[in-house]
Formats: structure tokens, C-alpha cells, sequence
């Protein structure tokens, strides 16, 4: 898919400040911790803070978790799994960036701006993780379920269909006749890309309330002492790069992923597959943890003063229990959940994509009870079961096992679950639409 022109020039736009912004940080707080006081001494302590720190919290968490409500409620959980599993990189790529530039917040650095309500926030401070994620998120959001056209699911444009494939490789040691490979056939599923919609009022609508919620977002976390307009600015252009990567590669890819488990064609080569997705996991759950205590060392000036700021500021309200790096690498954890995804689809033996029609509104409810008691039962035993001696054993251990073992639960031990219960969706006892047959095996 060729880009755009409106593509090509946020693109430009995006990657040419990233790289101005590069070489421009030591004056990032000049100008902007001037604004950060001005907004502060205007708005003062009162309502304006109220309403900033709701602003902000709606950026996060609250935008990221929006997909729960069509996933706990929707009966096709097609786009909401995609938008969880690409929340999920994006989660893990602004954590990554916070630990590659390590750069201070407002109130650690600067004189007479203020800290309102987030004495809790240790994470790195460039770029910003609200910017980031709620712009992205609100892009994406309109594209799957504001822009695209909505009158089919996803389940009704899947088509599949038999293909021949080659078994394993002719062994020498046999005949002719049997050394030949044997060919079998193999389900292969494609999905129909969603029709082009014309642009309306509707959609001029709800894409200027992204974008101003996206707007006061930015100055929320001005106003609060968290970030400069610099770091807003940084977080904004990583978004709108990653966002254009989504929407113009990613999107079909990962519907392709999910059509290459869903479907079993990883069944023939399991182990390959397996090792390869294994590989990747170690290596991205690795990465930013070398790179943060590589750095570490080089920050550790800059961390006793930031960190006298911030008692000086917190008044005793601050905990150093744990290190501004720890926070920062906790954020990268988020991508385990996408390769818990793809491990739970590569061994499930149920659809969970396509809830039945079938099931009434009180087995529909046992279900997600259900689901929140084995998740909560991990939680309990990954997080707080296994002793945390440190921010490193925490992130490889206990977050990273929380993560991966909600998310493969979900593929796997609950349909096992609602099947013992009498609450499946099983294509043994019941028809599903032809097209999503290959589904269910």
C-alpha cells in the first residue's frame, strides 16, 4: 500500500523534529518551564488543577483500556484482541524510548514549577508516555471503529479455502513410490479488507474530539509539572510515525498472524514457529533491561539531583523504593502480552475470537466472572506469591509472568473451563457461520 501525501508529510514533519530534538535537549526546560509556571500561578490549586488531573488521567489509563468495554461486550472480539495486541506495542515502544533517552520532568530540574498530585510518577520524563499512548490510541480507535465500515465483522469477510501442500521431505532410503512427498491439504485463510467509506460529518466529529482531548492531554501534563512541551512534542511525533506503520503494515500483518494460528497452518511447523516467537520474546523482554543498566552508570550524577529535587519537592511524600529506571522498564513489560497472545493461539483448540449467538445473557455473564476470577488468581500468585528482591527480578519475573500467563489463560485454560461448565461456544454441539468453521477444530 502506497502512503499518502498527508502520510508522507506527517512522517516528514514527525521525523524531522525527532531529529532537531536530538541535538536541542539541553535547552528543552528554557522556554517551556516558563510556560509551566505561568499556567501554574494562572490556574493555581484549585478547580484548574481538579480538572487537569482528570484530563490527564483520561489519557491514561483510562484511553488505553477502552478496548475491555467491546471485549467483555461484543460477541465478535476480532478488533478488540487486534487493538489489545497493538496497545501493547505501543506500551512497550514508549518504555523503551523513556530508557534509550532517560531525560528529567519539569519539577525535577526546575526552579518554582510545581509537582500537582504526581509524586508518584519516577519514570523517566522524555518522551511523553500520555502523548504517546493517547494519541495513538485515539487514532486508532477512530480507524477501527469510527472510519472503517462497520456493516460486516470481521468473522463474515474471513474466506478460506484448500490449498495443496507438501507433507514432510521424501526420504532417500525408500522407493521411488514412497519417497515422493506426499501431498496433503491445508486450510489457508485470507481477510477481506473493509470497503472504502466516504468521509462525513460524523467522522469529522469524533476525529476533532480526539484530537482535542489529545490537545489537552498535553497541556494537563504541562500544567501538573510532568512534561515540557518538548517532550508533549517528541511523544506526539513517535505516535504519529508508529500510528502510519499501523494503519499502512501492521493492520494486515497482524490480521494475518491471527489468521495463520486461528486457521493451524503453524501446526506443521510447530517447533520452528515455537523457537522462532520464543527467540523473539527473550529478546524483547532483554533488550531494554541492557540498555537501561548500560546507561545507568552515566545517569547516576544526574540521579542523586533529580531525586534531591524530588524530596525537596514531595516533602517526605516521595518513595525511592524504587529507582526512576524500574519505572520506565516496567512500562516495556506491555509487550509481553502480545507474544502471551500469540503463544495462547498457537495451542488453543477453541474459537474465542466468535462468542456463539447461542449463549444466553446470564451464561454470558458467568463467563467474564469466570475470566476475572482466573485472572485475579494469577495476579495473586505472580505478583505477590513470588518474593520481588529487586526492580529487575520483579520486571523478568513477576510482571513478565503476570503478563504472559493472563493472556495465554485466555486462549487456553478458559475455554477448557467454560467447557466444563456447560458455558462454550464448542462447534461439536452447536453450527457456527460457515465462514468461521475453520475456527473451531
Amino acid at each position: 500500500m502506497r502512503l499518502s501525501p498527508a502520510a508522507i508529510t506527517c512522517l516528514a514533519i514527525s521525523g524531522i523534529y525527532i531529529f532537531i530534538n536530538f541535538f536541542t535537549s539541553s535547552l528543552e526546560f528554557d522556554s517551556s518551564n516558563k510556560i509551566a509556571r505561568y499556567l501554574q500561578n494562572a490556574g493555581g490549586d484549585g478547580i484548574a488543577k481538579f480538572f487537569f488531573l482528570v484530563i490527564t488521567y483520561f489519557g491514561f489509563p483510562v484511553v488505553p483500556v477502552l478496548p475491555v468495554i467491546p471485549l467483555l461486550l461484543l460477541r465478535d472480539k476480532w478488533v478488540p484482541f487486534k487493538i489489545t495486541f497493538l496497545f501493547s506495542i505501543s506500551g512497550y515502544i514508549i518504555g523503551f524510548l523513556k530508557v534509550i533517552y532517560g531525560g528529567p520532568r519539569p519539577w525535577w530540574v526546575g526552579d518554582g514549577v510545581q509537582v500537582f498530585g504526581q509524586c508518584g510518577v519516577t519514570d523517566f520524563g522524555r518522551p511523553s508516555g500520555h502523548a504517546f499512548i493517547s494519541a495513538y490510541a485515539f487514532l486508532l480507535l477512530f480507524k477501527f471503529y469510527i472510519y472503517d465500515d462497520q456493516s460486516q465483522t470481521y468473522t463474515e469477510r474471513i474466506r478460506t479455502e484448500e490449498v495443496e501442500a507438501l507433507d514432510e521431505e521424501p526420504t532417500p532410503d525408500l522407493p521411488d513410490i514412497e519417497a515422493r512427498p506426499q501431498k496433503k491439504m491445508l486450510r489457508r485463510s485470507t481477510l477481506d479488507r473493509p470497503p472504502k467509506t466516504e468521509w462525513d460529518s460524523m467522522k469529522t466529529m469524533w476525529l476533532t474530539i480526539g484530537i482535542i482531548l489529545s490537545i489537552l492531554i498535553g497541556i494537563s501534563r504541562i500544567y501538573l509539572g510532568a512534561h515540557s512541551f518538548e517532550q508533549i512534542f517528541l511523544g506526539w511525533s513517535y505516535a504519529a510515525i508508529f500510528y502510519i506503520f499501523t494503519i499502512y503494515y501492521l493492520d494486515e500483518q497482524t490480521d494475518n498472524l491471527f489468521l495463520f494460528f486461528l486457521d493451524g497452518r503453524h501446526r506443521n511447523q510447530q517447533t520452528k514457529v515455537f523457537g522462532t516467537v520464543t527467540a523473539l520474546y527473550i529478546l524483547m523482554l532483554t533488550l531494554p533491561l541492557v540498555v537501561s543498566l548500560l546507561t545507568s552508570a552515566s545517569r547516576e550524577a544526574n540521579k542523586k539531583i533529580w531525586v534531591a529535587n524530588m524530596l525537596k519537592q514531595c516533602e517526605g511524600g516521595f518513595s525511592q523504593e524504587f529507582p526512576m529506571d524500574s519505572m520506565s522498564l516496567y512500562l516495556c513489560v506491555m509487550g509481553v502480552i502480545t507474544f502471551g497472545m500469540i503463544y495462547g493461539m498457537m495451542f488453543a483448540k477453541h474459537n474465542i475470537m466468535l462468542i456463539s449467538k447461542y449463549l444466553t445473557t446470564s451464561q454470558l455473564i458467568l463467563r467474564k466472572l469466570v475470566g476475572l476470577a482466573v485472572f485475579a488468581v494469577i495476579a495473586l500468585v505472580c505478583y505477590y506469591g513470588v518474593p520481588t528482591t529487586n526492580y529487575i527480578v520483579c520486571y523478568l519475573v513477576n510482571l513478565n509472568a503476570l503478563l504472559l500467563f493472563v493472556a495465554i489463560s485466555a486462549y487456553t485454560v478458559l475455554p477448557k473451563l467454560f467447557d466444563m461448565m456447560g458455558l462454550s461456544n464448542n462447534s461439536k454441539v452447536e453450527e457456527l457461520n460457515r465462514n468461521s468453521d475453520y475456527l473451531s477444530y
